[in-house]
């Protein structure tokens, strides 16, 4: 551990048998490239922190674990960063890119683990994810979701992602979100109070949408049911200010109390046929109502 610890090192190589790295070992030198060992299966905690010229991160397969603060700034320096992630890397931990300002950033679908905080403190203009099966871990009291204190413009999910996680973006200053086909379920809150979240299309396979998934956002005038849908959780849209048309999709059997409580702006709701009831305040303070098909 702290093996050059702050140490005035310009120009590093790493020999191709290394197996081993210890916390803090290059911890805020003056390297500006690196090359990972392919004996190498950790980027352990702070191993390259405060490396602020490095600005070319690419973590190759054989890598399983990228450590807490592995290459991320103490100071939010936003530099921009190229920051490429293969598939095979199996967990990231928090804060691991702290700032640094990346235009594209891609999760691969081989991320089992991901700190609620591993995303925290970048600038990220689009964030492809892939991780289908990555579990989030919370390890400060503090967190709210994965994009949490994470500037983030798009996100655009992968074609094997099912579920959108609770609480995956809650909070964040999303603006665009692209849905796979492949998506059944948004958890509960999982865009919740995404202010800045105007455009979005819900997913053609889509079955499910939880409590609270839209609550506060800034969504489209008009928001597409697929008529996959069955369930509408509760206060899934409430307060969405700028939702205009609300269309009930066809085969809806469940829509959750305060659903689109407050969604002052909408002037006209469509109820299907063949729903037969929905839950208490489903519409209330929807005050600018005029029609009801």
């Amino acid at each position: 551990d702290n093996a050059f610890y702050e140490c005035n090192i310009e120009e590093l190589y790493l020999p191709d048998g290394l197996e081993k790295l210890g916390k803090n070992a290059f911890y805020g030198t003056n390297i500006s490239s690196l090359e990972i060992p392919s004996a190498l299966t950790e980027i352990p905690n702070y191993a390259f922190a405060n490396c602020n010229n490095l600005v070319v991160i690419n973590i190759p397969s054989n890598i399983k674990r990228v450590g807490v603060r592995a290459f991320g700034s103490q100071m939010s320096l936003f530099a921009p960063a190229s920051i490429t992630i293969a598939d095979g890397v199996e967990e990231i931990c928090s804060r691991a890119f702290n700032g640094k300002n990346v235009d594209e950033l891609t999760i691969p679908e081989s991320v089992k683990i991901m700190d609620l905080s591993a995303l925290r403190g970048i600038n990220i203009n689009t964030l492809n994810f892939n991780a289908a099966n990555a579990v989030f871990r919370m390890t400060m009291s503090d967190e709210v979701s994965i994009l949490y204190n994470t500037s983030v413009n798009t996100v655009n999910f992968g074609n094997k992602v099912k579920s959108v996680g609770e609480n995956f973006g809650a909070s964040s200053d999303v603006e665009t979100v692209n849905f796979s086909d492949s998506i059944e379920h948004i958890g509960e809150s999982a865009f919740y109070n995404c202010q800045k979240l105007k455009e979005f299309n819900l997913p053609p396979n889509l079955q499910t949408i939880g409590d609270k998934a839209f609550a506060g956002c800034s969504v489209p005038t008009e928001v597409v049911f697929p008529d996959t849908v069955i369930s509408i959780g509760a206060e899934a849209f409430d307060c969405c200010k700028g939702l205009i048309e609300i269309t009930l999709p066809e085969n809806v059997e469940t829509v959750g109390k305060w659903a689109f409580y407050a969604c002052d702006s909408a002037t006209e709701i469509t109820i299907p046929e063949n729903v037969r009831s929905f839950s208490q305040y489903a519409f209330s303070l929807c005050r600018s109502v005029t029609t009801v098909n």
